[in-house]
């Protein structure tokens, strides 16, 4: 049983919407954790890596998103705009009552837009809190705060549109841990990185 409400708008300055929404499993399929550790024979160690098996549980998941893009306005400078998004869920395993794994914590987004002519740019920060909701056999994730930055150019060759870009991301070189990721214990997320590009569209 899913359900979920959602209310959207759009008044020339601000444009988003606001939704929350509720499921009820009565057979959810989950890679859920067994509480052993196996080194490479299979064999238990404590030091070894988790063992998990798929496995159907009743479940419950519930949340809330919302995301909202802001026109700035627009000068001599260019046109501004700020993004911002955010969502959170709980979910629960209603078999033991304890919340089911790899469940994104809240997560708070913000990104500031900048136009003019062919040029574009962009700020980014992305922040998720500390995720500590998690079953008795599993660790927590820590909350980390981000930041990039993107600029590009716009520019056509014959019939064919394209852009140059140069993308960073992760600049603090903060170390991140998803919550999501099965292998967030053994290996965090990309550190900083740089992208140079040129797209195209025909």
């Amino acid at each position: 049983m899913s359900s979920d409400l959602a209310l959207r708008f759009d008044n020339g300055i601000h444009k988003g919407s606001v939704g929350v929404f509720y499921s009820h499993f009565s057979n959810y399929i989950g890679l859920l954790g067994t509480g052993r550790t196996l080194n490479d024979e299979g064999e238990e160690d404590a030091t070894g890596i988790p063992e998990y098996a798929y496995s159907g549980v009743r479940a419950r998941f519930s949340g809330i998103e919302a995301q909202d893009r802001w026109t700035l306005g627009e000068n001599a400078y260019g046109k501004f705009a700020l993004e911002l998004s955010g969502d959170y869920t709980r979910a629960k395993n209603l078999d033991n009552g304890q919340d089911l794994p790899r469940i994104a914590p809240l997560r708070l987004n913000s990104g500031l837009l900048w136009e003019l002519d062919r040029w574009q740019a962009r700020l980014d920060v992305q922040h998720a809190a500390s995720q500590g909701r998690v079953p008795d056999n599993e660790s927590g994730t820590d909350g980390y705060t981000t930041f990039g930055a993107s600029a590009g150019y716009r520019f056509d060759i014959g019939h064919s549109q394209w852009l140059a870009f140069v993308k960073g991301e992760n600049l603090t070189n903060q170390t991140v841990r998803y919550a999501s990721s099965i292998l967030r214990d053994i290996a965090p997320a990309a550190g900083r990185s740089v992208e140079v590009g040129l797209r195209t569209t025909f």
